[in-house]
């Protein structure tokens, strides 16, 4: 496939859509952290969302994702393991706060849930 291929799916060719500026989650994250406490905060950039939850996950935890908890654009198997899915941050929180965040929206930003902490 060709950058400058147009992908109907995304309504722009492949090279704009890895291009497009990353939005910013900071108002979001204030508005949380007014309502629960934060364990850990990944900014799901290149290495996945696997990849860089595991950065904030103690060793001796496992994950759980689950990929259909959310609209996943649509791409490669290959930008799954790179890419963030559309999920650019997530946050680790207790499974009591977490009812408080899922289905909402904050900074203007709708919350799912991504998966477990084991």
């Amino acid at each position: 496939m060709n950058v400058d291929n147009h992908i109907p799916e995304l309504g722009c060719s492949l090279g704009e859509e890895l291009l497009k500026v990353h939005p910013s989650y900071l108002e979001a994250v204030r508005e949380i952290r007014k309502i629960i406490k934060i364990k850990g905060i990944a900014h799901i950039t290149g290495g996945g969302i696997e990849g860089n939850l595991s950065r904030v996950v103690p060793e001796e935890c496992g994950m759980e994702i689950n990929y259909g908890s959310w609209e996943v654009p649509p791409i490669s198997e290959e930008m799954r393991r790179v890419f963030n899915l559309g999920v650019g941050m997530a946050l680790v929180v207790s499974s009591e706060d977490a009812g408080k965040l899922i289905g909402n929206e904050f900074g203007g930003w709708k919350t799912f849930e991504v998966g477990k902490v084991c």
